[in-house]
């Protein structure tokens, strides 16, 4: 199946003045989350005890910060269009879009399982 991402069928969960983030659900096993991070803007961050997530990075440019929860290291990565990280488990991730003037950071988050619901 060809999976695209449409704001009009897919689950919109967030939509402001930091970010649009759009989840695919089509697939029974996983979760395939869209983020359009704006310019100057950073995700809150969050960590999960017991999953991994992976992030492609499509447009723009930016930083990723992962720290390890258990002994509070922190490590930085420039991410652009093609960078592929894995966060562990257990790790605290967060992105932040420095792309020049008004450039969006899209990037792509794909985890296991659907999104719970709150």
């Amino acid at each position: 199946m060809f999976l695209t991402f449409n704001p009009d069928v897919d689950n919109l969960i967030a939509d402001t003045d930091v970010y649009t983030v759009i989840d695919n659900t089509y697939l029974d096993s996983m979760t395939i989350s869209q983020t359009i991070l704006h310019n100057g803007m950073s995700t809150r961050g969050h960590s999960h005890s017991d999953q991994d997530e992976i992030y492609i990075f499509l447009d723009g440019h930016g930083l990723m910060f992962l720290t390890d929860t258990e002994n509070k290291n922190v490590t930085q990565y420039i991410v652009k269009p093609g960078t592929i990280i894995g966060v562990t488990a257990g790790y605290h991730h967060r992105v932040f879009n420095n792309s020049r003037l008004t450039d969006d950071l899209r990037f792509l988050a794909i985890f296991p399982e659907q999104r719970l619901k709150a």
